[in-house]
């Protein structure tokens, strides 16, 4: 009958119509973070330059030369890793590695809470996506372990907005270097006079760069996109 027709029908386009939503959520979700995340690079990202270099990193002492030279007002070296907790499960996070010295002229992450003043020693500071996920807060300890598998723990020194941006987690530089396979920065975040850029950039080892800030955003935004398009292809 028709009624009977209907209500085979209805129960077909629901299904049809559950589908479609959720497909279409997991297809635009990526490109949402993307979006979300280069707005937080750009409005984060104070240094005016950015030192860079091939694998596996700068060569040890980059960091420490820039800051020395004459017109450089700030700099740090800048270490990726990752770190994990287990969260119903391993769970991996984006983790950054900083002098926090330097950070107030080189990358504002939006702290919501703590100081990231406090960085130092056995210290860690998380985004509000993984506080909230990992039911962290400021004076905190969070137990896990690093990218080699040597056990993290650490106190809560502070809550910040920007972490899509840039990482769910960020530690001291050296902490987190000893614990990466190369050790080495991945960049260099620098704060400079543009005579003092030029001089880093004449000083600078074979490989390494000095990008102005548009440039490494540009490059940025690329990995981002590329991300989010593999992230809808899985």
């Amino acid at each position: 009958t028709t009624g009977a027709s209907a209500y085979r029908l209805a129960a077909v386009l629901s299904g049809l119509v559950l589908a479609v939503g959720l497909g279409g959520s997991l297809w635009f979700v990526p490109a949402s973070q993307q979006h979300v995340a280069a707005a937080q690079t750009r409005a984060g990202l104070l240094a005016d330059h950015v030192v860079t270099g091939p694998a596996p990193g700068l060569p040890p002492g980059v960091a420490a030369a820039v800051r020395a030279t004459p017109g450089v007002s700030a700099a740090t070296g800048l270490v990726r890793g990752a770190v994990f907790a287990d969260a119903a499960g391993p769970v991996g996070y984006p983790a950054q590695g900083v002098d926090p010295a330097a950070l107030p002229a080189t990358l504002d992450l939006d702290v919501a809470a703590g100081r990231l003043a406090d960085l130092h020693g056995p210290a860690v500071a998380v985004d509000t996506l993984t506080a909230d996920s990992l039911h962290l807060g400021v004076g905190d300890r969070f137990q896990g372990w690093y990218g080699d598998g040597t056990p993290a723990d650490l106190h809560v020194v502070a809550v910040y907005r920007r972490g899509l941006g840039f990482a769910a987690m960020t530690l001291p530089r050296d902490r987190l270097a000893a614990h990466t396979a190369a050790g080495r920065d991945d960049a260099v975040l620098v704060r400079a006079t543009p005579a003092g850029a030029d001089a880093v950039r004449s000083a600078l080892p074979p490989g390494a760069q000095l990008l102005p800030r548009s440039a490494y955003q540009v490059g940025l935004d690329r990995n981002m996109a590329d991300n989010a398009w593999t992230q809808r292809m899985v």
